[in-house]
């Protein structure tokens, strides 16, 4: 493989591309950048003082020239940056025994060195439950257009790296390289109108459909691979989905009016769209594959009679069976049970029918992303804080003719109220058009909820409630639920409910009551019922009682700083995890990091393994935000590393 400096091929293009012979106004933006970098900061302002004065001296037109160079030369930069970083986790897969440091078959092998079995470390990560969740933020503005430009220009530094190419192949993919820096130099960073939610939307697909849909079944096969090369071949069987997405983008609408309930249903609808597109693309690769006639390998009764009249003794069977699942896709009443039964009748068959290669490929990847990504790509969450909730609620009690002055009440005063309301299975209301503006926007969102629900159960799961102070808090979201029709009162007082609700921990004051307060949810035979009808409800078929518990880095740093931000957190975690097994309760942390220090950035495994042991219980969730999104999914490699 030729040696390649990714960062000189880089710059080196866009030199060539932005000044070509004009060597001197080369040489001025180098001097220039090299001045800025070699200000001692330590000095102070007066440091500056010779860099402004060159700076001074550029026109306008050389100063824009100049900020636009060092803006793609940075863009350059974090992506060489990334190739650099593919590279060398593939070097070291490459050397030694073929098991990089802390991999999944560093995992594996250091597990079966402990004295696991190969049952017991598939039956661990089956049980996993890894929930990464994408978020918009303002820190990346970033155009997709741009992205797909630095994707091409990192296909290209690959294809430079290859030892097995003619000359004429190099020079053609250098001056591809060349034609790729010079248009990303001629478009526009960031979108001249304001960033809308449908465009942060798009931004997530982006990576959800291209390296995350990539990525999850290469992880199931990087588990495979490890327990059979462990313990041996064959003792790797199954397909282990332990990684599932979910996504905040057009469903947090905490401070941000311009995530309403209908950018929330488009925001379902276009997930679902994605995701059925790609699907399709792969159902139509396995039907190019899977082109066995009835003569050579003859289908076994179930598929043929699945297959129906519309295809009666079809030569090619399996190849039939994808065209009538392809048929469903399109229908809104096709949920991802369905999808998925329909692919595991194919599984099944070919299984049967003996070829198992045929099975272990795209078939079987096929089947981990279903798992994964449903019919909804990544489950949408619901964000709102207390604060609107309350108000929403007072407008219903109000209306109702149940309490005049809801907000006047204490704690105790509005605890007896709502613990009433959620005794009683009619609505406080019959009508919604003489509420106010604010409380039908809020219950047009559950009515987005269960109508998404009605095509996948988990196309929404949780609502998230920031800024969760007291009990009340989470009895006046099922409230609003038991209004919009996702909490339901049966006779005996029997409860039925869709959605988990989260509490948000976010100041410090907060992260030192959330032990206290869980434990005074959990004793509350009102909240204990809709922990009980949600016992069943979980995604990876863990039974028994659940609360999910989310954890503010970015406020709680904001409100003490970082070290009695971290130290909180740290007592929280452990103090939240011994109150669930007490009562228990399965918990599942969810930590709103970002990627500066302030907000919780650094090393994510080195933060999971710094967790108190008690909380270790193989569920995580954890926010992924802004530029941080890019960084980690922007390469398959990177991403799989990740």
């Amino acid at each position: 493989m030729p040696e390649i400096n990714e960062f000189e091929v880089l710059t080196r293009t866009l030199d060539e591309v932005v000044f070509g012979a004009h060597a001197a106004a080369r040489d001025r933006a180098h001097d220039l950048a090299s001045s800025c970098r070699g200000v001692d900061t330590s000095a102070g302002v007066s440091a500056w003082g010779g860099v402004r004065a060159e700076v001074g001296a550029c026109s306008d037109d050389e100063l824009h020239d100049l900020v636009r160079y060092l803006t793609a030369r940075f863009h350059l930069l974090n992506k060489a940056e990334q190739i650099t970083i593919a590279r060398i986790n593939r070097e070291r897969e490459c050397t030694g025994d073929g098991i990089r440091p802390e991999s999944i078959a560093d995992a594996v092998r250091r597990l079966a060195g402990r004295g696991l079995d190969a049952p017991g470390v598939m039956g661990a990560f089956e049980r996993a439950d890894i929930q990464p969740t994408l978020t918009a933020h303002p820190t990346e503005a970033r155009r997709q257009t741009v992205l797909y430009k630095q994707q091409e220009i990192a296909a290209c530094v690959e294809e430079l790296r290859r030892d097995d190419r003619p000359p004429s192949e190099a020079r053609a993919t250098r001056a591809e390289l060349s034609r790729v820096v010079q248009m990303l130099m001629l478009t526009d960073d960031v979108r001249r109108a304001r960033l809308e939610v449908r465009h942060e939307v798009r931004n997530g697909l982006y990576f959800l459909t291209g390296s995350i849909w990539d990525t999850v079944p290469r992880l199931a096969r990087d588990v495979c691979e490890a327990v059979g090369d462990a313990f041996g071949e064959g003792a790797g069987q199954g397909v282990p989905t332990f990684v599932r997405y979910r996504s905040w983008i057009g469903g947090d609408r905490d401070g941000n009016p311009n995530v309403t309930a209908a950018v929330t249903r488009e925001t379902l609808a276009t997930l679902r769209a994605a995701v059925v597109e790609r699907y399709d693309a792969e159902l139509e690769e396995l039907w190019h594959e899977l082109s066995a006639s009835d003569v050579r390998l003859p289908a076994p009764s179930g598929l043929v009679a699945a297959i129906g009249d519309g295809e009666e003794a079809p030569d090619e069977p399996y190849r039939a069976w994808i065209k009538v699942v392809r048929g469903r896709l399109g229908d809104d009443a096709y949920d991802s049970a369905a999808f998925e039964a329909d692919l595991e009748l194919l599984d099944r068959s070919l299984r049967e029918a003996g070829p198992v290669a045929a099975v272990d490929g795209r078939l079987r990847d096929l089947l981990v992303r279903v798992r994964a990504f449903g019919l909804r790509l990544a489950t949408l969450d619901i964000r709102q804080h207390s604060g609107v909730h309350e108000a929403a609620v007072a407008d219903l009690l109000r209306r109702g003719g149940v309490c005049e002055e809801y907000t006047a009440l204490d704690e105790d005063g509005r605890l007896g109220v709502l613990r009433a309301e959620l005794t009683n299975p009619r609505p406080l209301v019959g009508s919604a058009e003489a509420l106010g503006e604010g409380t039908r926007e809020v219950l047009d969102v559950f009515a987005v909820v269960a109508e998404a629900q009605r095509g996948d159960p988990d196309a929404v799961r949780s609502y998230i409630i920031s800024m969760t102070h007291d009990v009340s808090d989470l009895l006046e979201v099922l409230v609003l639920m038991k209004q919009g029709g996702l909490y339901r009162v049966g006779p005996g007082g029997a409860v039925e409910s869709d959605l988990d609700v989260v509490p948000l921990f976010e100041t410090i004051d907060d992260l030192v009551r959330a032990p206290e307060l869980l434990g005074l949810m959990f004793a509350d035979e009102t909240y204990s019922r809709q922990l009980d009808a949600r016992a069943g409800a979980n995604e990876t078929g863990r039974a028994g009682r659940f609360q999910e518990v989310m954890l503010g880095y970015s406020d709680s740093n904001k409100d003490g700083g970082f070290l009695m931000a971290n130290v909180s957190l740290q007592n929280a975690q452990r103090d939240i995890a011994e109150v669930c097994a007490r009562a228990g309760v399965d918990v599942r942390l969810f930590h709103g990091r970002g990627g500066t220090v302030g907000r919780g950035g650094g090393r994510a495994n080195r933060a999971i393994s710094a967790a108190p042991r008690v909380s270790q219980n193989g569920r995580i969730r954890f926010t992924e935000q802004g530029e941080v999104i890019s960084f980690r999914y922007a390469l398959d490699e990177i991403a799989r590393r990740h």
